[in-house]
């Protein structure tokens, strides 16, 4: 039997400084664990052909901005979770874990948002 997944489609994170800048987040929920990845829809950009967005963890009622940044080729299927310097430590492969496809499918399939010169 296959298990099923959980998208949590429309999370809104409010700002611990002000509950006025709410983040719009897209995520995955493991549903054994209740792990959540999300990554942030407004802010995927692409350099390159490399779709490349913010990464959020937690749980369903603690989820906080990482200092981690998602990397995904949409052309190969190939996602990297990066670290500040660009070291990757996650990913590298086509073949992933249910999380990695659906934050995968997520970056993919977001519309960008032209960024103000």
């Amino acid at each position: 039997m296959k298990t099923p997944r959980h998208v949590l489609t429309s999370v809104v994170i409010a700002s611990a400084a002000s509950t006025a800048a709410a983040v719009p987040l897209a995520c995955y929920q493991d549903p054994t664990t209740d792990a959540v990845q999300c990554v942030e829809e407004k802010r995927i950009s692409e350099v390159n052909g490399i779709r490349i967005a913010p990464l959020w963890t937690g749980g369903p009622a603690n989820i906080k901005k990482t200092s981690f940044t998602v990397h995904v080729n949409c052309g190969t299927n190939v996602l990297h979770v990066k670290d500040r310097q660009g070291v990757s430590f996650t990913g590298g492969s086509a073949s992933s874990t249910p999380a990695t496809r659906q934050l995968r499918d997520i970056m993919c399939k977001a519309q960008l948002t032209p960024r103000k010169k």
